[in-house]
């Protein structure tokens, strides 16, 4: 049995099939699957991201930044 989906991106229509088929679950049940794992992944991200900005934030407010312009004159060697 040949499983067609309509979506443009073929790696996950691809992985969309071979699931489907392995684990004989429905389209939806399958799409529903990768998309909570995707959030999953986007929100761990965006987790450590509002994490890495606290820390900076914090040494900002103790006076441990650096000068965006003098960092930048540094880095492009001026």
């Amino acid at each position: 049995m040949t499983i067609h989906f309509d979506i443009n991106d073929e790696e996950i229509e691809s992985q969309l099939t071979k699931l489907a088929e392995q684990q004989n679950k429905t389209v939806a049940e399958q799409a529903g699957e990768l998309l909570a794992n995707t959030l999953r992944e986007r929100n761990a991200k965006l987790q450590k991201l509002r994490e890495k900005l606290a820390v900076g934030e914090a040494q900002l407010d103790r006076g441990e930044g650096t000068d965006g312009e003098s960092f930048f004159k540094g880095l492009l060697g001026k």
